[in-house]
């Protein structure tokens, strides 16, 4: 059961594509590859995924999925299970690797641990150029989700420039540390209202529901205020958001308007949720959660208006 209300207007638009269309990708549809690209003068790893559906020719959304403090651009891609037809049939996707941060295990920018010489939201801006050059994007659809670190580092992305970008947003057990560039007079959408969803597990005890006011050295809101502040961001500041108790109880969803919801799960630990278990749920006493989290992240996205 998916629970997403009509945030968006559903208009018609042009189909925006860059010059990769017609070119035959360096790997076959269905399949997922590691590159590097060069970016701020470094050689920066991802992994692609194509669909199966893909076609040289015909313009097709894309997905940058950012994996969290220490894990991996594999790890990402097993998690999130993003190249599954089950959960995505449509949509190419790009998991980005962070790079040793402060404490030397991997991380994106937006965080205290992050090392603060490198410019990740180039590497982001060089990823999607590189991937307009070399496959048939939908330009007017373009969406980033990742978890923990990684969905701190969405956070990131839709307070800066850069997310004109990017069509709609989606952190899950998010990391968004207060007075590291994403919060606050920091805090600078390109576009009012950009449509932004988060799901977060009430019995996170790694990214606390209810903040923490030292975390690796730096402070994270109660994220039910988090959303809130994107609601005002959004259009609709001071709304409490409307409640509705799903999944037999387990999951309350907030609506608060503007193109911004948050699902509150119970029984969910710092985790990507899932109905049948992964890596995530397995190391955690709750194990599998009562819904998908990649599930409700690409209903989100389908039904996010394109870019104009």
């Amino acid at each position: 059961m998916h629970y997403l209300s009509t945030l968006f207007v559903l208009a018609p638009s042009l189909v925006a594509a860059q010059n990769g269309c017609g070119a035959d990708p360096p790997l076959a549809p269905g399949t997922s590859h590691t590159h590097n690209i060069d970016s701020a003068g470094g050689s920066r790893e991802y992994i692609v995924f194509l669909p199966a559906s893909y076609d040289k020719n015909s313009p097709t959304p894309l997905i940058l999925n950012f994996p969290g403090h220490s894990d991996t651009d594999s790890y990402q891609e097993t998690l999130t299970s993003l190249d599954d037809p089950y959960f995505n049939t449509d949509h190419i996707v790009l998991y980005p690797q962070g790079v040793s941060g402060t404490d030397g295990l991997s991380a994106f920018s937006g965080a205290p641990y992050s090392d603060p010489n490198v410019d990740d939201l180039q590497f982001a801006s060089d990823l999607l150029d590189h991937a307009a050059e070399t496959y048939c994007i939908d330009t007017s659809r373009v969406f980033a989700t990742g978890k923990s670190n990684g969905g701190g580092f969405v956070n990131y992305l839709a307070c800066h420039d850069i997310s004109s970008r990017f069509t709609a947003f989606a952190p899950v057990a998010g990391a968004y540390y207060t007075g590291f560039g994403a919060d606050g007079a920091d805090c600078k959408p390109a576009r009012s209202p950009q449509p932004i969803l988060e799901m977060h597990g009430y019995n996170d005890t790694t990214i606390a529901y209810y903040g923490d006011a030292d975390h690796n050295g730096g402070a994270l809101p109660a994220v039910l205020d988090w959303a809130r502040d994107w609601a005002g961001r959004n259009g609709c500041p001071g709304s409490p958001g409307n409640m509705s108790s799903l999944y037999g109880g387990l999951v309350n969803v907030y609506d608060f308007g503007c193109s911004t919801m948050h699902y509150a799960v119970y029984n969910a630990e710092h985790v990507w949720e899932s109905t049948v278990g992964n890596a995530d749920t397995d190391r955690y006493q709750y194990g599998p959660s009562a819904l998908n989290a990649s599930s409700v992240v690409m209903d989100f996205f389908k039904k996010a208006a394109p870019l104009a």
